[in-house]
């Protein structure tokens, strides 16, 4: 999808399972660097390895990275839960 969207910010967003290598580096392979992002969920504090090709934890990793924006939004009621505000 990336690649027909030239001009569009393409954003995968995925749950724990997400968090699958291959997925990402396939993309890397097929697609222009940059074209696309993902947004995932991870449960487990598992390896990573940065631009440096230096070993590191992901936690770690992502706390050093700071962040890049902040969304908020008004979630509406829903099982009987009240709305409330999701930042």
């Amino acid at each position: 999808m990336a690649q027909q969207l030239k001009d569009t910010l393409v954003v995968s967003v995925g749950d724990r399972e997400a968090d699958l290598y291959e997925l990402y580096h396939e993309a890397q392979q097929e697609f222009m660097e940059g074209s696309a992002h993902w947004l995932i969920r991870s449960s487990y504090d598992r390896g990573v390895v940065d631009e440096k090709k230096k070993q590191k934890k992901l936690i770690a990793a992502v706390k050093k990275s700071g962040e890049l924006g902040a969304i908020s939004f008004e979630l509406p009621p829903s099982n009987g839960q009240p709305k409330r505000l999701v930042k």
